[in-house]
């Protein structure tokens, strides 16, 4: 069976190519087991100032794009304010224990 994209999923795709994103930056996205609001999530990421390093830190298939978004957005407020790394890591630790319980409630 070939993967194929819904229409949310194409729409996050021509926005990143549109919104000047690179062809690698969309290919991080472009996979059909990521869920059209988890693309947009990566795509925003990159869109506002993320690097590789950091959006690869929530890009991933099995966090719900609700906490992707929370990762996100406290990605950009460490980054952008310039907060310490050591307190960006607590932060990061912190959401990542939050995925793993998520993932603990739903059976996964």
């Amino acid at each position: 069976m070939i993967n194929t994209f819904t229409k949310g999923q194409l729409k996050q795709i021509t926005l990143g190519l549109k919104n000047g994103l690179t062809n690698e930056q969309v290919a991080t996205y472009s996979d059909p087991q990521f869920r059209s609001m988890q693309m947009k999530e990566i795509r925003l990421g990159y869109e506002n100032g993320l690097c590789d390093e950091q959006v690869k830190a929530y890009a991933r298939h099995e966090v719900l794009e609700k906490v992707m978004k929370e990762m996100r957005l406290n990605l950009e407020r460490f980054i952008f304010q310039k907060q310490s790394y050591e307190e960006y890591r607590l932060l990061l630790r912190h959401d990542l224990k939050k995925i793993l319980l998520d993932d603990k409630i739903m059976g996964l």
